[in-house]
């Protein structure tokens, strides 16, 4: 797989906005997370642009995430087309639309 960096930012509404960037500059999926009171991430918001889907970038953002910005658990609010994707990436369903994956 192609070395890919990430920047965050928080934003004006203390969210913070993570970007996974290729080697080219391109911005190929954002993030905006936000943290619980025991320090896991919580994604609000995961979007690819539609010209770089299909190529694993959601999945690689998802792992980086998980191994830098949560303590133990990474959960996800889903909208309704995203639910599938969760599903066959291996998170459980905690509630309706919220999902979850551990982290050590």
């Amino acid at each position: 797989m192609t070395n890919f960096k990430t920047t965050t930012e928080r934003n004006e509404n203390g969210i913070f906005d993570r970007w996974l960037i290729d080697e080219a500059g391109n911005e190929v999926c954002k993030a905006e997370i936000m943290k619980d009171k025991e320090g896991n991430a919580v994604v609000i918001q995961l979007d690819t642009p539609a010209e770089f889907r299909g190529k694993g970038y959601a999945r690689q953002m998802l792992e980086a995430i998980g191994t830098n910005d949560t303590k133990k658990q990474l959960r996800v609010i889903s909208t309704e087309t995203a639910l599938t994707y969760y599903r066959k990436i291996g998170y459980t369903e905690i509630a309706p639309h919220i999902f979850a994956t551990t982290f050590n």
